[in-house]
């Protein structure tokens, strides 16, 4: 069953509603579903955390649970999250009332190495490991200094660590033994094996051959706690597998041909406008209370999406306003992430000031002003374009999938696209599914729109970041991203339901759109050419992805005539992080992946 709203919810197709009878609902079952912002709240945080104790968690998308603070490591303040995993408020931790926990993400780190630390201790760590992320952070570091000037790494302290993990974590993998026991030979083996007991290291490490350091530096990656806490599967990985036999199936290569769409003057105009009120009106906002500029970065990434979807947001706001509507008339697609990384609900909490008043009122005529214009704009480019991409995907494939960041989009869309393409036609969004039945869009299961979707019934799959979430779509050789989430890893998301194993063509082709000559396409832009995204990003420069969040969203809504010379400021910061992290950043492919080589004999079961 589902737990929400007070009540729990099914399972099975007939939805059965049971009302929570008890005094505390986590007590009426032994198996129960809930969303991560339902438990994280307050009030329900406390009921699950003064409930029973579980025999295994299971933590979806766990790097939303994060500290808010990770440039001063003084400076720990979790998120609701975080909280309920590790206790506040006196209650113990869910981490501390089960037996078993499984952190799930395609995301292991967002921003700093610290957050790897932050959730592998939930899952326990002893010794100098777990007792400080001090250690933690400077064992990987002191690891690279060896690598690089082995004379300048604090051997001693690398030792202390390997021990640690020796002690707790248990002893070098067999066949890595084994491994670098033919590369470096008995004697070498031997010394390697017992340098973490070693009475001077520093020595030791010195007068060791390159070869038997090299061999070193590979145990020393594998004695740490990553290796028996986290299993990670990248594309790069599958790839070799499957060049060793181990892996059936096709994997594809990926095409990526971003389209950089110019506006009609009219578009123009109106996005000028648009985003100078959306910035103007941020600035007002965060002057009356840090937060409740929120609402403009909503609006901003809309302007992204499509002037249709930004003018469903703009009606609802012009109601809210005017006290036609209590809530601020946001959608779960603009609350979802920030709200589970950032808690923007409880920030956004209801806020009443005579100067807040005016900045309403005054914000009203711009809202009136502008849902006007958007209602008259006869011209849609970024459409033209999409008409244009199906025509030739059609032509040479037989479906295409089109992804979107909002429910709003994918209405306007499939309206637009039914009268071209009819019953071919079908979309997924946070709704449900839905398929043109000649005179209606009646709704569907998410298995049928799948099962249609493969036999050739519908030819264009339409879906926000909901159809990105467990439907694996690879029979379909063409990706439309109608709009770019300025968190790059959404789009890899996106990507990753038809670039599959097993996918039928042997090149994926990947179009993106963007509005020429904005933030959001200067700076995928300049990204594309410094480190070839879209073809997949591995190793250490994955978290320069959360940064590209951040970097658009400050950009956007800087004022229009200080943007231009922050952009390359921005833009040239951002290239100077891409660069360290080649050279500094913590590589978890490298932690986690030990290079070994192939063996004889049948893959292990």
């Amino acid at each position: 069953p589902i737990y929400e709203d007070g009540r729990l919810v099914g399972p099975g197709p007939d939805h059965v509603v049971r009302p929570v009878t008890g005094s505390n609902p986590w007590d009426e079952v032994s198996v129960v579903l809930a969303s991560s912002q339902l438990v994280k709240r307050r009030d329900r945080r406390a009921e699950l955390l003064s409930g029973p104790d579980w025999d295994l968690v299971v933590v979806d998308e766990a790097h939303h649970a994060r500290r808010k603070d990770f440039l001063d490591l003084s400076l720990r303040r979790p998120n609701r999250l975080l909280e309920l995993l590790e206790g506040t408020d006196g209650l113990p931790g869910l981490a501390s009332k089960t037996r078993g926990l499984l952190l799930l993400t395609a995301t292991p780190m967002q921003v700093h190495a610290v957050e790897v630390w932050d959730l592998l201790i939930q899952l326990g760590l002893a010794g100098r490991w777990g007792a400080s992320e001090g250690d933690f952070l400077r064992y990987f570091e002191e690891l690279r200094v060896a690598a690089r000037s082995p004379e300048d790494a604090d051997w001693r302290f690398l030792t202390a660590m390997a021990r640690d993990e020796l002690e707790f974590g248990g002893p070098i993998d067999e066949q890595i033994a084994e491994l670098l026991e033919r590369r470096v030979g008995f004697a070498g083996w031997s010394r390697i094996r017992d340098f973490p007991y070693a009475s001077d290291p520093a020595r030791e490490a010195r007068t060791m051959s390159e070869g038997d350091r090299a061999a070193l530096l590979a145990v020393l990656r594998h004695l740490t706690p990553l290796r028996r806490r986290m299993f990670r599967h990248t594309r790069a990985l599958l790839r070799r597998y499957q060049e060793q036999g181990l892996l059936p199936g096709r994997i594809a290569e990926r095409d990526p041909d971003p389209r950089w769409i110019p506006f009609e003057p009219a578009e123009a105009a109106l996005y000028e406008r648009v985003d100078e009120y959306i910035s103007d009106f941020y600035r007002k906002y965060e002057g009356e209370r840090k937060g409740l500029g929120f609402v403009m970065t909503v609006y901003r990434r809309r302007l992204t999406s499509s002037f249709h979807a930004l003018r469903c947001s703009l009606e609802r706001r012009l109601e809210f306003l005017r006290g036609q509507r209590t809530d601020l008339g946001l959608t779960d697609e603009d609350l979802e992430d920030a709200d589970l990384s950032e808690d923007v609900s409880e920030e956004l909490g209801e806020v009443r000031s005579r100067a807040l008043e005016a900045i309403h009122a005054e914000e009203i005529d711009y809202v009136e002003d502008f849902l006007r214009d958007l209602r008259a704009l006869g011209t849609d480019s970024k459409f033209r374009q999409l008409q244009e991409d199906l025509e030739t995907a059609l032509a040479k494939r037989d479906s295409v999938v089109i992804f979107t960041q909002y429910a709003d989009t994918v209405d306007y869309l499939k309206e637009k696209l039914r009268v071209v393409y009819g019953h071919r036609v079908a979309c997924y969004t946070g709704r449900g599914g839905e398929r043109w039945a000649s005179v209606a869009w009646e709704p569907v299961t998410k298995e049928e729109i799948k099962r249609a979707f493969r036999n050739g019934q519908v030819q264009i799959l339409i879906g926000t970041d909901a159809l990105a979430e467990g439907l694996n779509l690879q029979t379909c050789g063409v990706e439309i991203n109608y709009d770019a989430p300025w968190n790059p890893m959404r789009l890899e998301q996106r990507i990753g339901r038809i670039d599959r194993i097993g996918q039928r063509h042997d090149v994926v082709w990947i179009w993106t759109y963007f509005y020429e000559d904005t933030v959001e396409a200067e700076v995928y832009r300049r990204l594309m050419s410094r480190i070839g995204w879209f073809q997949g990003v591995v190793g250490p420069l994955q978290p320069i992805l959360n940064r590209v969040e951040r970097t658009i969203r400050d950009l956007a809504l800087e004022e229009p005539e200080l943007r231009t010379h922050r952009l390359e400021e921005e833009l040239r910061s951002l290239e100077h992080e891409i660069e360290r992290a080649r050279q500094e950043g913590l590589d978890l492919d490298a932690m986690l992946e030990q290079r070994a080589e192939p063996v004889e004999g049948p893959p292990p079961p």
